[in-house]
């Protein structure tokens, strides 16, 4: 199957709204938005070191990739007709 970009935001919009507030925060200010860890550490008030923070944006990011291919394996098995009991 071809994905458009329209497609593939869309479907990166889902996965973000299923992670976690704090998760989806970082993967915008990261990500999206671009902003460096030294920055995010200002931005998100915390007293975290920029090495916590990269912790954070690793974990986040690994969580919103999990959540985009349970997205485009379930959208293959409807198409497809395959069982699927993932997360």
């Amino acid at each position: 199957m071809q994905y458009t970009d329209a497609m593939l935001d869309a479907l990166v919009e889902r996965a973000l709204a299923r992670l976690p507030d704090h998760q989806r925060e970082l993967v915008i200010l990261r990500d999206i938005e671009g902003f460096d860890h030294d920055e995010l550490a200002r931005i998100l008030q915390g007293n975290l070191k920029p090495g916590a923070i990269r912790k954070r944006v690793f974990d986040a990011r690994e969580a919103s990739l999990l959540s985009i291919a349970a997205l485009v394996y379930s959208a293959y098995a409807r198409t497809n007709m395959v069982e699927w009991n993932g997360p």
